[in-house]
């Protein structure tokens, strides 16, 4: 019997990855050491990720010629940190215990409507749970609404990475479930450095991370680096530089996206994961909402509500928190309880380790 996740691990996807690898971890350090990721592989997600995708038109094959490189590059990086830091397995056996989650597991258009992700697979209901399970959508739609009732009811246990996410659950089955730590949050920064983080740069700078850039975060990044007169390292495998203190750090593995947040000075980032590591690694950090038609805000207004942060939301190309510090004794104390919950949430399903 081994406790087996079930989550997005083969994703070329920072967070990704780096969340797969963080709730084994904790599990394998906190809880018992026969922890493996379950190696499913979702044929939406693969085509997503894929080095070379067909295209109806001239521009768009010349497009992916183009940037061949650069994905093979770093699709190299993301295998290595797999084969190094992740523990696999295709087995099942009746005894396992499984877990599905943390990433948007639950978010059928993202998987096809993949019923693995609700662990339909495993024969026994006592042996089916999530740990921070995500939705990845404000709504189900009403034509899904009974199969995901019908999924969800067949869970043993449930937790829920986000608020939204626990409303829906307690929508369809009733059930009042708990919202737990993302699980790059599990492990603290000391863990973080100890193992994955390489000392890449000599310099003091802002470390920029976006999934969208619009016009205001550019400006806002601009206006930082003016008053601070640090350099900016700007994560994109693609990108220009939009300064000339601006460098673009292309094709980064997870190993250097690590290194690179525990040694920014500022961090500025609409990710989840890039505001998760902020916070977890002590950083002076501002956030900018994503635009509200992408609907994946709710995260990160979780995550800041749940730590008192709203004021580092960047709401125009100035801040009004430009000179205010964050107090993380008061956050990291938060963090402590909250990590405490959700340990003892992953204890119940797993059992304590002797």
């Amino acid at each position: 019997m081994a406790v087996k996740i079930i989550t997005y691990h083969r994703a070329v996807n920072y967070g990704a990855v780096l969340q797969a690898y963080a709730l084994a971890r904790a599990i394998r350090e906190y809880v018992r050491p026969d922890v493996f990721i379950y190696d499913h592989v979702n044929e939406k997600i693969a085509n997503s990720y894929a080095l070379f995708k067909k295209s109806k038109n001239p521009a768009g094959t010349a497009i992916q010629i183009a940037t061949l490189p650069f994905k093979l590059k770093k699709h190299a990086k993301f295998k290595a940190f797999t084969d190094k830091y992740i523990p696999l397995s295709a087995n099942v056996s009746d005894g396992d215990i499984f877990i599905t989650g943390s990433d948007q597991v639950w978010n059928y258009r993202g998987t096809d409507f993949d019923k693995a992700y609700f662990l339909d697979f495993v024969k026994r209901k006592e042996n089916r749970n999530s740990y921070a399970a995500s939705f990845g959508l404000a709504d189900i739609e009403d034509s899904y609404f009974d199969e995901y009732k019908r999924l969800l009811s067949n869970f043993n246990n449930i937790s829920v990475r986000e608020e939204r996410g626990r409303e829906i659950v307690q929508k369809m089955t009733g059930r009042d479930v708990p919202v737990v730590l993302d699980p790059t949050l599990l492990l603290s920064a000391e863990e973080w450095r100890k193992e994955l983080v390489h000392t890449l740069k000599h310099e003091d700078y802002i470390l920029v991370y976006l999934m969208v850039k619009t016009p205001t975060v550019i400006d806002f990044v601009k206006k930082l680096a003016e008053r601070t007169g640090l350099v900016i390292y700007y994560i994109n495998d693609y990108a220009l530089p939009f300064c000339k203190k601006c460098s673009v750090m292309r094709c980064i593995g997870p190993e250097e996206w690590v290194s690179l947040f525990s040694g920014a000075e500022y961090v500025v980032t609409n990710s989840f994961h890039g505001t998760a590591f902020s916070i977890n690694f002590n950083k002076k950090f501002f956030v900018e909402m994503q635009p509200e038609e992408i609907g994946v805000n709710s995260r990160l207004e979780n995550i800041l509500d749940k730590f008192g942060l709203n004021e580092r939301i960047i709401k125009n190309s100035d801040s009004e928190a430009w000179d205010k510090t964050i107090d993380y004794d008061r956050v990291n104390r938060i963090l402590y309880k909250e990590k405490e919950k959700s340990m003892a949430y992953l204890e119940n399903i797993a059992g304590k380790k002797e």
